[in-house]
């Protein structure tokens, strides 16, 4: 405290000790500030339990509902995944794949529709049958846990959803992008423009003359 006095008192607890017990690795967090690896590895520290172990066996028609299942229930313990049929080992390549897949059967899920917009660019669909299904309760926990795992988030979301994910107000809005919008949406937002600007060019082109 002495040492920083710029920082509070909880942020100096955030990062020592309950980021790292090393001082040397702490007083570069103090300087450099901390970096996004040094969230997770705080993260995993306190949310991963190394010592519990699941074992996750499927195939590729049985992934989806093994793993809905799991999030269900699971989130502080290590997952692997096993390949019925197969003799590979998880030593993270079938888990990456897992998440990977996972994460691709959401974007384009079968049963209900979860996300509207284009490929990179999309939006939660809100309705009653999801809001029931709690699926992005479980896909926040799948994000979370791969994250921690294997650093591998959910690469879809439109820019402004991770905004408004993150700092949950209106600063969201300034990183929306005609891409954002729905093609109803963002047709009529070229048609308003369009004719605005037709109307200033023939005010301003009728004053010029």
């Amino acid at each position: 405290k002495q040492l920083f006095p710029q920082f509070s008192p909880a942020a100096i607890e955030f990062v020592y000790p309950g980021l790292t017990h090393n001082f040397s690795e702490a007083l570069e967090i103090f300087v450099n500030g901390a970096q996004a690896i040094d969230i997770i590895k705080l993260m995993r520290r306190n949310f991963v339990d190394n010592s519990c172990e699941y074992t996750l066996c499927i195939t590729s028609e049985t992934m989806w509902n093994a793993g809905i299942a799991f999030y269900k229930k699971n989130l502080d313990h290590v997952i692997r995944i096993a390949l019925q049929g197969s003799a590979v080992v998880d030593a993270g390549g079938p888990r990456r794949q897992f998440f990977t897949s996972m994460y691709e059967d959401f974007r384009d899920n079968k049963h209900v529709q979860l996300f509207d917009g284009q490929c990179n660019y999309l939006r939660p669909v809100c309705s009653p049958a999801i809001c029931l299904s709690e699926l992005f309760t479980l896909l926040g926990r799948m994000i979370v846990h791969s994250i921690l795992l294997e650093e591998i988030r959910f690469p879809y979301l439109a820019r402004f959803v991770y905004w408004y994910i993150a700092v949950g107000d209106s600063r969201a809005v300034d990183h929306l992008t005609m891409n954002d919008f729905s093609d109803n949406v963002r047709d009529a937002m070229l048609k308003a423009s369009c004719e605005f600007y037709d109307q200033y060019y023939n005010v301003h082109f009728i004053h010029f003359r």
